[in-house]
Formats: structure tokens, C-alpha cells, sequence
């Protein structure tokens, strides 16, 4: 509905633990999930994370699935902690913690 009524290129729900779901191209990508490191403190900025890592990896050329994925993996990362930004990775961690997936 939202890409039909305002033209969006991409849109993205997000699926909290479970992962998420982009319209890109008239194309479903579903990505799975990550259980935030020793369970989840705080969902608050979650998805300001997701949205935070999604830039970030189409911006570095990334493809929308791997944008996704990083998405999906920001917003677990930002859930170990309590507070909206407390626990944000830098590039390093996020790259280490999807390898370790």
C-alpha cells in the first residue's frame, strides 16, 4: 500500500526477532532475524537501529538483502543493552556478530 500510494523504491517492515520484509522492485525479500546477544534488555530504538543499518549497508553498495540482513542485525545488537543508543555496534562488531551467525 505505501509503495503504491507515495512511489516508494524500497519499503521495509520490520518483523522484531524474526527478521523483516522489503518491497524492492516489485520483489519480496524476507530476511531472518537475530536474537540480541544474552537476551533482549530494550526494544526502544530498535528500529531506528534497523533503519540505521539498513542505510548504512546500501550506502557502502551493499545489495538490499545484505542491507537488510545488516539491518536486522543492528537492531539485535541494539537490544543487549538498556537505552536507544547504548549498545549501538560500530562496523567492526556488526561484521563480526553476522559472521558469527
Amino acid at each position: 500500500e505505501i509503495n503504491r500510494r507515495f512511489g516508494c523504491a524500497i519499503v521495509g517492515m520490520t518483523l522484531g526477532k524474526t527478521g523483516s520484509l522489503v518491497l524492492c522492485e516489485n520483489e519480496f525479500i524476507e530476511t531472518k532475524g537475530y536474537e540480541a546477544p544474552n537476551g533482549c534488555k530494550d526494544t526502544t530504538g530498535a528500529g531506528d537501529a534497523f533503519r540505521v543499518g539498513f542505510l548504512y549497508g546500501l550506502l557502502t553498495g551493499e545489495t538490499v538483502e545484505i542491507s537488510a540482513e545488516m539491518a536486522n542485525a543492528v537492531a539485535a545488537l541494539k537490544c543487549r543493552e538498556i537505552g536507544a543508543r547504548t549498545a549501538l555496534p560500530n562496523t567492526a562488531e556488526l561484521l563480526d556478530f553476522i559472521a558469527k551467525r
